[in-house]
């Protein structure tokens, strides 16, 4: 158990309540946003239609719910004053910690498992999924139009709770990857393959990077939020250079929603691609109640939400803070 995940309150990650996230309530007014740029993406006149293509990966962590995060951190705050020598890694092998278990192996094994068969089973739908620890699954869903994609990962979704119900385990999500592709398009191309992306020549000056500065809060937790606009990272081949758009770390934990991230995703997108002056950067806050103070009057982002939109998501956002201090429980934030 990787000591970041010490903060982790088990009552906010029940199977019932996986992708479920307090800010779902406007993602009607979410997709239809999604929507609109991605009509504007491919041309007012759709005739590249379905040629943007989204995929996503999410990296799930399986944990035991016989186990507290917040007890175990205690634990080793105590042995680590009687030795001053003992790391992290060490403690975990010493104690008997729930999430490392014979039988939760198992259980995990199982969802992995059943991880690896949906490619064989759905190819149109997903790609490789592996288990990339012994607490963590990657799921990855294969690019399609912005419906199918919602379609599936709804599906996936669903699909985790059940089994992680069936096995009594907390699914939490680690971080979320949002992969944006094209096959024929009217936008400027790379190489020519399945699915062509989009030309790193639009790219310049880290402008993705830049543009979610003034929707940090939307896409952090508090205790992450450090005033540094260098969090949303793209992905970039081994030369430095961009190969294709891959939004990174993105809301987790209890936060995650992911109508929300791929709404401020192409929003992102089609200022870098179109429009310069739809999403502008600031030079950030140095703390996450100033950023959202600022938020909820931002003449920018009250265009683009609405202003009605923008106020429930920054009045539910407000109430994270007291989730990640566990004065509150993630299913009491309204």
């Amino acid at each position: 158990m990787p000591k970041e995940y010490c903060g982790f309150n088990p009552k906010n990650f029940t199977p019932d309540q996986f992708m479920r996230p307090a800010t779902g309530v406007v993602s009607e007014e979410l997709k239809y946003l999604s929507n609109q740029l991605r009509n504007a993406l491919e041309g007012g006149w759709r005739a590249d239609k379905d040629s943007l293509q989204i995929g996503t990966e999410l990296e799930i962590m399986f944990f035991s719910p016989d186990s507290d995060p917040g007890l175990i951190l205690k634990q080793y705050e105590r042995m680590e004053k009687r030795d001053w020598d003992l790391d992290w890694e060490t403690f975990i092998r010493r104690t008997r910690n729930p999430n490392y278990t014979t039988d939760h192996r198992r259980k995990v094994l199982r969802v992995a498992n059943f991880a690896k068969a949906l490619q064989k089973k759905y190819p149109n739908e997903f790609y490789p999924c592996t288990r990339d620890s012994k607490l963590m699954i990657e799921f990855r869903t294969a690019p399609q139009n912005l419906e199918a994609h919602y379609d599936n990962v709804c599906w996936l979704a669903d699909s985790i709770r059940k089994v992680a119900q069936k096995e009594n385990l907390l699914p939490v999500i680690k971080s979320q990857h949002i992969h944006l592709s094209c096959k024929t398009h009217n936008l400027k191309l790379g190489e020519k393959r399945a699915y062509k992306y989009i030309d790193s020549e639009r790219f310049k000056n880290d402008f993705i990077n830049e543009s979610f500065t003034r929707i940090l809060p939307f896409v952090m937790l508090p205790e992450e939020y450090d005033g540094d606009d260098d969090h949303i990272v793209v992905q970039r081949n081994h030369a430095g250079e961009l190969n294709h758009p891959e939004f990174r770390l993105l809301s987790s934990e209890y936060a995650n929603d992911h109508i929300l991230n791929l709404a401020l995703c192409l929003r992102s997108l089609y200022a870098s691609l179109m429009n310069e002056t739809y999403a502008t950067d600031v030079v950030p806050e140095p703390t996450y109640f100033k950023a959202l103070q600022r938020m909820q009057h931002d003449e920018e982002l009250i265009n683009f939400f609405g202003e009605s939109t923008l106020s429930k998501l920054c009045k539910i956002v407000k109430q994270y803070p007291a989730v990640s201090r566990r004065e509150k429980t993630i299913s009491e934030v309204k």
